[in-house]
């Protein structure tokens, strides 16, 4: 007999001379368990309160659980449909005993300690706790200066324990055993973290632009060869690839020319917007999804037409490319998404972060650099709010409070915290504001419905987003070194 829950058909062997309503009590666990061995989903069985029928298909009329399958006409090879049925209104249970009682209600209301809980538990801390020792080795390094011999130990240490996880993580990625996807992430986690601590403390110098050149190439390069690799956990690679990317940019950059650290975060956050900006055209293209060009008034579309990844009308019929995107819509959007998030969160890292440190060491360029604070927080705001996708807007909106938090920490935390305290009391505030003020409009769902303030909106947002340009050249002085020459 074949029986038909959702999503699945069970060969099931059912005696023809016995009561259906006798055969139900013990064909629901047999079904548990038999989804169980094969590795698939039995949840939609775990419902003790349910009522259980059988029926034919493409008829409403269930069983008669009071009589047998020979007396409902039903064959060997029949196809029977489980149904779940609400079994009315439901009664609590009256227990006596009062231990048995508690036991009960918390087990009913609180999970209790399983191998699944502490698989995820163990998930999360173990890397955590290899961050944490990964920026105490960054700390230890910077205070004592070990000698040459005691930097190659402890990196060599770190590049075999990198090694073991990548291996370890790619055996992994590479099966179809559900039991252990999960450790793919964590794992990759901590190559990333092993593979930069080493790269950043191997040479016998302070820490500086140097250091940070030779830790961003080894993750960018890393994470490339990771993603090719395990083509899974876009999210992670992209979102490494993005922050190390940007890092070894301007600190190559400050190696040329060098600035302030304020200033050199000003940069770093300048370009991680800006790569935030054009992360959705980043996506597209690592997700091999080519976009039509779209022709101007009196231009042509057949030829005459050189851009990459644009395609051609005329030739659509033969493109590969296009018959990919078609074929393999599905697949390439959710790529794409991967990439985009990943990006974007690798960026905003950076950004966060970068808050900090300038804050920390500012000690130039005071209320210009503040100002650039408070223009690329709103910007960020405006970005968020840009997004339709919930998880998109979410992660700009929670980084922009962050940044903004941050920066404020790195105010009070500086040196020059009697030249700050004033610009430091002012995000504070700002943040508190802010912060009330989107509260009440979430709460209250408040929206823009004039088109005059809506597109007056939009051209403040199109100078928001070039104005960080204009900071940085103003914080690099490359206007009065540009007329003194």
């Amino acid at each position: 007999m074949q029986i038909t829950v959702p999503g699945h058909v069970i060969d099931v062997p059912m005696s023809n001379y016995a009561l259906i309503g006798d055969c139900l009590a013990e064909l629901i666990p047999f079904l548990t368990r038999e989804l169980d061995r094969a590795g698939k989903d039995s949840s939609w069985l775990n419902d003790p309160s349910a009522h259980w029928t059988l029926r034919r298909p493409f008829q409403s009329q269930p069983l008669d659980p009071e009589k047998t399958l020979e007396d409902e006409k039903v064959r060997d090879g029949s196809r029977l449909l489980l149904v779940k049925k609400d079994p009315g209104e439901k009664y609590p249970p009256l227990i006596d005993d009062v231990a048995e009682a508690i036991t009960y209600w918390l087990k009913e209301h609180f999970p209790s300690w399983d191998g699944r809980i502490s698989r995820r538990i163990s998930l999360v801390l173990l890397p955590a706790v290899i961050a944490f020792v990964c920026a105490l080795s960054t700390f230890w390094a910077a205070q004592t200066q070990p000698g040459l011999a005691t930097r190659l130990t402890v990196c060599g240490i770190m590049g075999a324990g990198a090694i073991l996880v990548t291996a370890i993580a790619l055996v992994v990625s590479r099966t179809d055993q559900d039991q252990y996807g999960p450790l793919v992430v964590p794992f990759l986690t901590m190559t990333y973290l092993l593979a930069g601590t080493a790269s950043l403390l191997v040479t016998p110098r302070p820490l500086g632009i140097h250091q940070l050149v030779a830790a961003g190439a080894t993750l960018f390069t890393l994470s490339v060869c990771l993603a090719v690799v395990t083509r899974a956990n876009a999210r992670l690679h992209y979102g490494v690839a993005a922050a190390s990317a940007a890092v070894t940019a301007i600190a190559a950059l400050n190696m040329m020319y060098r600035s302030p650290t304020a200033v050199l975060g000003v940069q770093l956050i300048t370009l991680c917007f800006f790569v935030m900006l054009g992360s959705s055209r980043i996506s597209l293209a690592l997700a091999r999804i080519s976009l039509p060009y779209v022709p101007a008034t009196g231009e042509s579309y057949i030829g005459g037409n050189d851009r990459p990844g644009d395609l051609d009308a005329g030739k659509l019929p033969r493109d590969g490319h296009a018959n990919d995107s078609i074929l393999n819509q599905e697949e390439q959007t959710l790529t794409a998404y991967e990439c985009l998030v990943g990006i974007l969160t690798g960026a905003l890292t950076i950004i966060c972060a970068s808050g900090w440190f300038t804050g920390r060491s500012l000690d130039n360029h005071n209320w210009l650099i503040f100002l650039f604070m408070l223009t690329i927080a709103l910007a960020l705001v405006y970005r968020g709010k840009s997004y339709d996708d919930a998880r998109l807007q979410g992660i700009t909106l929670v980084a922009t409070t962050i940044l903004v938090a941050t920066f404020a920490g790195g105010l009070i935390a500086s040196p020059a915290y009697a030249e700050n305290q004033t610009r430091a009391a002012i995000v504070i505030g700002l943040l508190v504001f802010s912060t009330i003020l989107a509260a009440i409009y979430s709460i209250q769902q408040r929206r823009i419905v004039s088109p005059i303030v809506t597109k007056g909106l939009e051209l403040f947002e199109r100078v928001l987003y070039a104005s960080p340009l204009v900071y940085v050249v103003l914080a690099m002085d490359l206007y009065q070194k540009a007329r003194a020459r």
